[in-house]
């Protein structure tokens, strides 16, 4: 239960104040398992079940970021893109990937 607690507090207080897009999601997955882990420390067939439908969601939104993420790239320098803003306006500058 300690290591649930731990996930959960070093992902959202990492990144809360993260301005790049690596770290960010290196942030969010810790704090995703923190997660995952919370539905294995219940001990139950209901919570292993959870675990599961929440990890398939989650491998599932993960791709399809992960695929906008390569999908994307910025039209000034042709780079991906490094900072969360990257992605300000991309409705507006691409409308496949938004």
């Amino acid at each position: 239960m300690i290591a649930v607690i731990g996930s959960l507090i070093a992902g959202c207080l990492g990144a809360l104040y993260e301005l790049r897009l690596k770290r960010f999601l290196a942030y969010a997955s810790i704090n995703q398992i923190g997660f995952l882990l919370l539905g294995v420390a219940c001990g139950t067939a209901e919570g292993y079940r959870a675990t599961l439908v929440y990890l398939l969601i989650y491998t599932l939104m993960s791709v399809a970021f992960l695929n906008i993420f390569f999908y994307t790239y910025r039209t000034q320098d042709n780079q991906a893109p490094i900072f969360l803003t990257d992605f300000r306006g991309l409705s507006y500058t691409n409308r496949v990937a938004s």
